[in-house]
């Protein structure tokens, strides 16, 4: 953990879908790739990215960070290590959220206004558009899609976007994740969810203990276990990991992860990393080793 008169500067965390590189930010513009495997930082560059929303995306298997701007500046690509511009898009402002299929291919741009744009990372040309979606979630290999329209509504599709089932959630909607067979989500101040894919029938609630709900969720590889970030958002900002089944209403506690601002899963949900630097094993809750992200002073 930092020093108590410091803490991590990092704000931002964006790891990909393929392999082991991630971004991160401090606030705005100067963007680091790390290398998760060995704590080792690759490069480090200035982009269009502001604060705000999730304007940091990776491609590692195209090579490519994506970044953007809620005014002026747009969307833009940026070829890694090194960070030199590919392409940009000042046309496409008021990006919230900047999502990577996980074929790594295109990136989901969705907007406070307007229809979410399709971007192919290799170009910059969007493929095409999808009218009033504020966020969207993929299965790992594609097979579904979870919407989130401007009014909350949740609808999960198949591949070719035809309608497996719908979610009526209880509140805001803070993250979903797919493994093989099941859906779950975890909404603002409540529980989390699990739904059968195939059937759309909810099979467990998960309930949180009063002031605290899940920020974070992802599927395990190879199992049907899903794991997650639980925040105590009423209690000094503590946070753990833990892990629940489809099969069960109890959940797991894995480890304290302490109060890192930001916390990313990496290596498809293997791996946790936090904005403190911690990289932690997700089965056995073991610090693998420690990334030495900057700091800043605390008054």
């Amino acid at each position: 953990m930092p020093q108590k008169d410091s803490q991590s500067a990092i704000r931002h965390l964006a790891p990909a879908w393929q392999g082991d590189i991630v971004a991160a930010a401090e606030f705005e513009h100067a963007v680091s790739l790390w290398n998760v495997a060995t704590g080792e930082k690759v490069s480090e560059f200035e982009t269009v990215m502001d604060y705000g929303g999730r304007r940091l995306a990776l491609s590692q298997s195209k090579s490519a960070c994506l970044a953007a701007a809620y005014h002026i500046y747009g969307l833009a690509c940026y070829n890694t290590p090194a960070g030199d511009l590919r392409w940009e898009r000042k046309e496409l402002k008021k990006v919230q959220r900047i999502v990577v299929t996980p074929d790594e291919e295109f990136a989901c741009c969705c907007f406070a206004t307007g229809p979410c744009q399709v971007v192919d990372i290799a170009t910059g040309e969007t493929a095409y558009s999808v009218r009033g979606l504020a966020y969207i979630w993929f299965h790992p290999q594609n097979k579904y899609r979870l919407y989130q329209s401007r009014s909350y509504k949740l609808t999960v599709v198949h591949q070719d976007d035809t309608k497996a089932f719908s979610i009526a959630p209880a509140s805001k909607l803070l993250d979903a994740a797919f493994n093989e067979k099941y859906l779950a989500i975890t909404q603002m101040g409540a529980d989390v969810l699990v739904f059968d894919l195939s059937s759309g029938e909810r099979l467990a609630l998960h309930k949180q203990p009063t002031g605290q709900h899940v920020l974070r969720l992802s599927g395990m590889p190879d199992t049907d276990d899903f794991f997650g970030v639980q925040w105590s958002y009423q209690k000094a900002g503590l946070k753990r990991l833990i892990r629940f089944s489809p099969n069960t209403a109890e959940h797991e506690v894995i480890c304290d992860i302490g109060t890192a601002s930001e916390a990313e899963f990496c290596y498809g949900g293997r791996t946790l990393l936090t904005s403190d630097g911690d990289v932690v094993d997700c089965k056995t809750g073991r610090i693998e080793r420690k990334i030495q992200f900057p700091t800043k002073s605390v008054p």
